[in-house]
């Protein structure tokens, strides 16, 4: 594989990275997730106990403390990985400038001689900013419980089975906000990290490092606004753009020296050769997948995919990407194996009609692996499955219910 300029193999590295990035990530959200659901049954469930004003009264209070413990071991959860994560960043940032200078072969002195401190203002900063949003967060769901119930006892609604109705559907509006502040912050911390690193080696070496805006800017769910900034090169002290930029924000700050982001003479490419090992088929579209978020990279021929991750960025690259996500979409579709009714009765056609339907929906989630529609998209085939269906069809349902549970992480 070649590459065009210095800025190419640090993308590279950092590609490797972002594997072990998600997966600390995941890990946190995991353990917030698991405590949400345990807590949010709880509170479910507290709500069918409701008769009267006196009992409805102090359901609000056992919700603002069933609510208030759920926030503290969210706290407890995030408290230090901001710490973990904010080190790593600075770990992979000095691996990233190695990597430049390996290439440059202009500069004797590593990196990694450089000292390295902590910046405890930093860390305490960042912790606090996600525990405020935290505590916004618990507000804003006591805030609307309280609303909720004072209006359903001021028109006489108050039964049981609507109290308890009205709770989970107001905690179903926010069922990811942790999730999302989780991701938010951590994100917050690993570039801080990342910028703090670039600062101290500016100063360490005299030489005064830039920003490189790093995202996946070919995937479709990256957002307008970073597709427009993402290969952008700033000053390290242009705070004109932070990232994260926005909630659930995936892109990162990337290292650059002056002339990383430049083209190349070819004898200097041949030289730099680091990064030039041969990879498998497999470690060919594991890279593809992760660099544009997806799960039909094989869908690609590997020659196109190592085209692609060499740089080519044509509307002929782009077309057959298209073209290998609707292959996948139609492989996925059919892996589910669930045969149309042929019945002519009106269920048989509405069975066909939203069976097809839900295929074509869970499958193209599948194939973008879109997370947040496929855990959408788990609760509304279940609330299809309340329909009058037969036993036949509705084991179809369960099948394709389960295919979404297995695709869901």
């Amino acid at each position: 594989m070649s590459y065009e300029r210095i800025i190419d193999y640090i993308i590279e590295q950092a590609d490797r990275d972002d594997g072990k990035n998600l997966q600390f990530e995941q890990d946190i959200i995991f353990k917030i997730e698991k405590e949400r659901d345990r807590v949010f049954s709880r509170m479910v469930a507290r709500g069918a106990g409701c008769i009267n004003l006196t009992e409805m009264q102090e359901l609000l209070t056992v919700l603002e403390t069933m609510f208030g413990i759920y926030i503290t071991k969210v706290k407890r959860i995030l408290d230090g990985k901001f710490t973990e994560y904010h080190k790593h960043a600075r770990d992979n940032i000095d691996r990233l400038i190695d990597t430049g200078l390996d290439v440059e072969r202009k500069f004797s002195r590593p990196v990694k001689e450089v000292k390295y401190t902590y910046d405890k203002n930093t860390i305490d900063y960042i912790q606090k900013h996600a525990f405020e949003m935290l505590s916004g967060y618990e507000y804003s769901i006591i805030s609307q419980l309280r609303a909720r119930l004072g209006d359903m006892i001021l028109k006489g609604t108050a039964d049981r089975r609507s109290v308890q109705n009205m709770i989970q559907k107001v905690l179903n509006v926010d069922y990811s906000k942790a999730k999302e502040i989780a991701q938010q912050e951590l994100s917050r911390a690993y570039n801080t990290g990342t910028l703090e690193r670039l600062h101290e080696y500016g100063v360490a070496t005299g030489k005064q490092p830039r920003k490189y805006w790093h995202g996946f800017k070919y995937s479709v769910k990256t957002c307008e606004y970073c597709k427009k900034r993402i290969g952008k090169t700033y000053d390290l002290d242009d705070n004109s753009e932070t990232l994260p930029a926005h909630i659930r924000c995936r892109c990162i700050w990337l290292p650059v020296l002056n002339g990383w982001d430049e083209p190349l003479n070819r004898s200097l490419i041949a030289r730099a050769n680091m990064l030039q090992t041969g990879y498998s088929e497999e470690q060919i579209y594991s890279r593809l997948n992760s660099r544009l978020g997806i799960n039909y990279g094989e869908y690609l021929k590997v020659e196109d995919a190592v085209e692609y991750l060499e740089g080519d960025r044509t509307p002929t690259m782009m077309a057959k990407i298209a073209v290998a996500r609707e292959q996948a979409i139609d492989s996925t579709k059919a892996d589910f194996n669930i045969q149309q009714e042929m019945g002519t009765d009106a269920w048989s056609k509405k069975f066909n009609t939203q069976m097809n339907f839900w295929k074509s929906s869970v499958a193209e989630a599948i194939v973008d692996n879109d997370q947040d529609l496929l855990w959408k998209y788990y609760d509304a085939i279940k609330a299809v499955m309340v329909l009058p269906w037969s036993g036949e069809q509705l084991a179809k349902w369960e099948s394709l219910l389960n295919s979404v549970d297995k695709a869901r992480t």
